[in-house]
C-alpha cells in the first residue's frame, strides 16, 4: 500500500452520490498512480474517510479534488 500525502484544493460537488466518492483530474490521478475505483484515504485534522476514486476530463482541474456531498460533510 502506497502512502502519499499530496495536497489538493477542495471543490464541493453538491450532489448526493450515495457512497463516499471523490473526483480527481486525469493528470493528478496519473501522477499519483490512481485509477477509477481505486480507494483513497482522506484526512483533514482528526477526521478521516475512505473514498472511491473517479476521474474528470473537464470539471476538476489539476490540483483540485472534487468531494461529493457525503464526503464533504
Amino acid at each position: 500500500m502506497r502512502c502519499l500525502e499530496p495536497e489538493f484544493t477542495v471543490v464541493v460537488i453538491d450532489i448526493d452520490q450515495g457512497q463516499n466518492e471523490v473526483v480527481l483530474s486525469e493528470t493528478d490521478a496519473q501522477n499519483i498512480e490512481l485509477g477509477v475505483l481505486d480507494r483513497v484515504r482522506l484526512r483533514l485534522g482528526k477526521k478521516e474517510v475512505l473514498a472511491i476514486v473517479d476521474l474528470s476530463h473537464r470539471s476538476i482541474k489539476p490540483g483540485q479534488i472534487g468531494l461529493f456531498h457525503e464526503v464533504a460533510q
